[in-house]
């Protein structure tokens, strides 16, 4: 069994400023979480290996997509713009490029449960997928990044027929499709498309879709709410997140605030049944807006009127208008 405390030592010895803040967020970490950790480095880092893949590469992916996010939100929080405003400049800066793109996948891979907004969202997502097990036939899934949301999808539904998954970027199809193949062998159930989504055809509704950190990479995310609107079963759920504030190279539409989400939702026919809001840092929430500080987000929606129906989240962020 692989222990963490030598990835941290890893990061540390790469990137010493890094040190406070992970020793700040690991610190009253239950054993739970700690030994999660381990498993998941384990399997993630055996796969990697399988992929001729060294822990070193791995440490540097993570150092690097920390560095780069620090760097963009600098420039952000000077220019209160995005670094890029179409799919076309994103394409050629990170999805079409093989290099970029399986580092800044490993990289994510890892921010899994190395950033604790990130690991709350794959909780979240997590209990979504043991509550779906027995009811979900077919799963749609856009934008599979690294695959780690598409593997806990194929082992939790052990009804599920059918594992459909669209994503624009060729690199992203085959990193996920390793990882499917390397944890489950021949798995034929999965069937990759390396397309749109816009483009995809609308034959067949499924059960539960997922589209992690999706919204944000496109110019026109309302066309794409409606259109994974068309896709889903009426009785389906559909799992999204998103972020506030948050630039990246690959990052296109500036939602400045989780209410405008909310909205967005609405507009296009998709009620709310539960969902997290999730600031990257843990400090009062007016501060978090006057210092424009990212805001993580997820939900999961349902068809409908546009009602939310369950809207947990904190007070403070109703006061200090976040919400």
């Amino acid at each position: 069994m692989y222990d963490y405390r030598e990835i941290l030592a890893a990061i540390y010895e790469k990137a010493p400023r890094q040190r406070k803040k992970i020793e700040k967020d690991f610190s009253g970490r239950e054993a739970e979480f700690l030994n999660e950790l381990n498993v998941f480095l384990t399997d993630y880092l055996g796969f990697l290996k399988a992929q001729h893949i060294d822990v070193s590469y791995a440490v540097d992916a993570y150092v690097n997509l920390c560095n780069e996010m620090t760097f963009y939100q600098l420039k952000f929080l000077k220019t209160g713009q995005y670094p890029v405003k179409t799919l076309e400049e994103s394409s050629n800066e990170v999805y079409t490029n093989p290099e970029k793109m399986n580092a800044y996948m490993v990289g994510l891979a890892l921010s899994q449960f190395m950033w604790k907004t990130h690991y709350e969202i794959y909780k979240f997502y997590q209990k979504l997928i043991a509550d779906a097990k027995d009811s979900v036939r077919s799963y749609l899934e856009v934008g599979p990044g690294h695959g780690l949301f598409l593997k806990q999808a194929i082992t939790g539904l052990s009804n599920a027929e059918t594992f459909t998954v669209v994503d624009i970027s060729p690199q992203s199809i085959e990193i996920t499709k390793s990882l499917i193949e390397y944890f489950f062998k021949e798995c034929e159930k999965v069937t990759y498309h390396n397309c749109d989504i816009m483009d995809f055809p609308d034959i067949t509704t499924y059960e539960l879709i997922t589209m992690g950190e999706v919204l944000e990479h496109v110019a026109n995310p309302d066309a794409l709410l409606r259109k994974l609107r068309s896709l889903l079963a009426s009785n389906g759920k559909m799992f999204v997140s998103t972020c506030v504030n948050c630039p990246a190279s690959d990052h296109i539409y500036h939602y400045r605030g989780v209410e405008e989400i909310r909205q967005m939702f609405y507009v296009n026919g998709l009620s709310i049944i539960e969902e997290m809001v999730l600031p990257v840092e843990d400090i009062p929430m007016d501060e978090i807006i006057k210092r424009k500080i990212t805001v993580n987000y997820c939900a999961v929606l349902r068809k409908g009127d546009g009602r939310i129906i369950i809207r947990p989240y904190f007070d403070e962020a109703i006061e200090c208008g976040l919400v």
